[in-house]
């Protein structure tokens, strides 16, 4: 698993869990490339979202990651047309701080803060 969140790794996990299989050098392929690669299992999740919760989710992830640089908040702030208040009341709720970036959520936070600000 990647040590941060990304917005891959969002889209990917709110239906499947990874699982790496193996590791492959770069010597594995022609021409070599300067990075090493993975071959991984995307098992998919038992449960699945209604179509309207995945599209909500889905857009957020893209809102939430847009610039993974900035902090949730400004990124929520710009990406999204709500008062600030009201964003900042929903990552209180959550328990989540509003200046940290968005690499540190897990999917579940993702998703719970979509439910409450879409």
């Amino acid at each position: 698993h990647p040590p941060h969140m990304n917005l891959l790794a969002a889209a990917t996990q709110a239906w499947a869990d990874p699982k790496t299989l193996f590791t492959l050098s770069p010597a594995d392929f022609d021409p070599a490339p300067e990075v090493h690669s993975a071959v991984i299992e995307l098992v998919t999740k038992g449960s699945q979202l209604a179509a309207k919760e995945t599209e909500s989710y889905y857009r957020f992830v893209h809102v939430i990651f847009k610039q993974p640089r900035k902090t949730i908040f400004n990124n929520l702030r710009e990406g999204l047309d709500l008062p600030q208040e009201k964003i900042k009341s929903a990552l209180e709720s959550l328990g989540l701080d509003p200046q940290s970036r968005p690499q540190n959520l897990s999917v579940d936070q993702i998703f719970s803060l979509s439910q409450n600000l879409l």
